[in-house]
């Protein structure tokens, strides 16, 4: 879940004006601020459009990348791309949920968007060595 955080932007920090929290889909509750969230998710700013907004791509875990646009005014953040796929028309993008697909086995993040749009469709992932140690690294750290 990303929420923004008040305060002046920084545009090359797209992570630095959010808390991002864990959504326990299980018991449906909001987890406290990761501040480990960098280690799966990567950010890089690529510019600003004619209406002022901000074009960031993220990707995840090194390997599933998809772009959101941060509206001029206060608004939801937009996906405007997801695992190299345009979309249609942008949506809103509240929550993402990353998990393992037993039947296909392999590894999924899909984007949930709020009801009255449709969900893209979940993208495939990689988890290699180095993301591993990263994650194990951050775990053991906090």
């Amino acid at each position: 879940v990303f929420e923004r955080k008040v305060g002046t932007w920084d545009r090359e920090d797209f992570l630095a004006n959010f808390e991002v929290r864990w959504w326990d889909f299980e018991l449906a509750y909001v987890t406290s601020e990761r501040l480990d969230v960098r280690v799966g998710l990567g950010t890089k700013f690529l510019g600003q459009g004619g209406d002022g907004e901000l074009r960031y791509v993220l990707t995840w875990m090194q390997s599933l990348s998809f772009e959101v646009v941060v509206p001029s005014s206060s608004g939801a953040l937009l996906l405007s791309s997801f695992g190299g796929h345009e979309l249609e028309r942008p949506v809103p993008l509240f929550r993402l949920r990353s998990g393992w697909d037993s039947v296909r086995s392999q590894w999924y993040l899909a984007p949930l968007c709020p009801s009255g749009y449709d969900n893209p469709e979940p993208g495939v992932y990689r988890v290699g060595a180095w993301n591993s140690a990263r994650m194990i690294s951050a775990y053991l750290q906090r």
